[in-house]
């Protein structure tokens, strides 16, 4: 397999097909163009979460890696108070 994303196909037959179990809480759950998942915490609080791998460069990945976590996190509408992070790095880094 070549470095770097898996293919949507791969991802979806190998990974997305497989769960199974879903759980009440989770509203948003792990698909194909969703950068969010969001879980219910109580009955009017939700959680929005995301970590987003960034591709395509080697400058200034620290700083793109929250700017764009944030920015999906902010696109749905939720207050930003922490970040998960996936920082992809160079082959040989």
């Amino acid at each position: 397999m070549k470095l770097g994303k898996v293919p949507e196909s791969i991802l979806k037959r190998s990974v997305l097909d497989q769960i199974k179990h879903r759980r009440d809480e989770v509203l948003v759950g792990p698909a194909i163009g969703e950068d969010c998942s969001v879980l219910s915490l109580k009955e009017d609080e939700v959680l929005v979460i995301s970590t987003d791998p960034i591709t395509g460069t080697e400058h200034d990945i620290g700083t793109l890696a929250v700017h764009i976590t944030a920015n999906d996190i902010a696109s749905n509408g939720a207050e930003v108070i922490g970040i998960m992070l996936s920082v992809l790095l160079p082959e040989h880094t």
